[in-house]
């Protein structure tokens, strides 16, 4: 979220009508009544005061509306703020149970489900996640205090904590040190939250980690979740603008940073084939590239995996990043991402 109207536009697409965007996600959340709403880290674009208000105003319409509010604090969160701005403005909306004196981690209880909000960002400009040896240890007092009052818990963080093979440096994405995943399990927990890679994926390992999209990317989707007393249900739903005019601009713009997308890819395998094949496996990729925006991929894997364009595009692209990338997302442990019921 960002209240500047100037920002580059041509990777997330709706970088410039972030107003009109969270307005009307706003709208959504209150039509749809939650009890509670869930955000996970980079949830403005730099720590700005003005983006820290704009974040404000928004979580205030739900928080008037009796939509409780639970946050996460992300990498850029602090770009240009600090952990006693983020805690003087946030804090009274999101009414923490127990907080952690050395960090923002804290949680909260809804019924039955333990909510633990972790905040491991580093500090200004870095994109990596670190728990400090003060959090790990509240942390796994807060595991242990869930265990004696049998609550479910539900943990929340801005960095992943499953590495994937693209990842050339994985301490730039992976929440850190390593072990917490570990922690979680031996204490039973089953469903894990991030942020920091912005794209859709559910890994499972034992426990389930779903990374949710970024809104004013891709898609545009949101994930929703139902909890029961022994199930989860996660589905992933696309935000829909109601007004004509604002749909038509936000779709010319996803249009263009897909465009740029396919120029980027095109560049790549011109170097590699001729020109007509390179046509037909830029265009079989961009194919790809909106089912994978969508959460669709395995929807359609046996789809993608039969197109002769698109499998010959992986041959080309298999010692290339993006080749790398693309074939991540079909790695042992990685789930369908647009809908998941899980037993807690």
């Amino acid at each position: 979220m960002s209240a500047k109207d100037d920002l580059s536009d041509s990777i997330v697409s709706l970088m410039r009508m972030n107003r009109e965007l969270y307005d009307r996600f706003a709208e959504e959340i209150i039509q749809s009544k939650p009890d509670l709403f869930i955000a996970l880290g980079d949830n403005t674009q730099s720590g700005s005061a003005e983006d820290m208000r704009m974040l404000r105003s928004f979580l205030k319409r739900l928080d008037d509306q009796g939509i409780a509010v639970i946050m996460a604090a992300g990498n850029h969160d602090f770009d240009q703020g600090s952990e006693q701005a983020y805690r003087s403005m946030f804090f009274d909306l999101l009414k923490p149970d127990e907080c952690d004196e050395a960090s923002l981690s804290f949680s909260r209880t809804f019924r039955q489900y333990r909510f633990i909000s972790m905040d491991d960002h580093e500090g200004k400009y870095r994109p990596g996640g670190l728990l400090k040896k003060e959090t790990i240890d509240w942390l796994e007092q807060q595991l242990v205090s869930a265990a004696e009052r049998i609550e479910k818990v539900i943990f929340l963080c801005h960095h992943p904590l499953h590495p994937e093979s693209w990842m050339g440096r994985p301490e730039f994405y992976l929440l850190q040190p390593e072990g917490i995943r570990e922690m979680l399990a031996a204490h039973g927990v089953k469903l894990v939250f991030n942020g920091h890679l912005h794209d859709p994926r559910i890994i499972h390992s034992g426990l389930y980690e779903i990374t949710l999209p970024i809104l004013a990317g891709g898609a545009h989707m949101y994930g929703t979740l139902r909890l029961e007393d022994n199930t989860a249900v996660y589905r992933l739903r696309q935000l829909v603008f109601d007004d004509p005019l604002t749909a038509a601009k936000a779709a010319k713009k996803d249009r263009a940073v897909l465009e740029k997308r396919r120029e980027a890819w095109l560049k790549t395998l011109s170097e590699k084939c001729d020109e007509n094949t390179a046509e037909k496996c830029a265009d079989a990729l961009i194919r790809w590239q909106i089912a994978y925006n969508k959460g669709a991929l395995f929807r359609r894997r046996d789809e993608f995996f039969n197109d002769p364009d698109f499998t010959k595009a992986m041959e080309l692209l298999k010692d290339d990043i993006f080749g790398r990338w693309i074939r991540s997302q079909y790695d042992s442990g990685h789930c369908p991402c647009d809908a998941l019921t899980i037993r807690l």
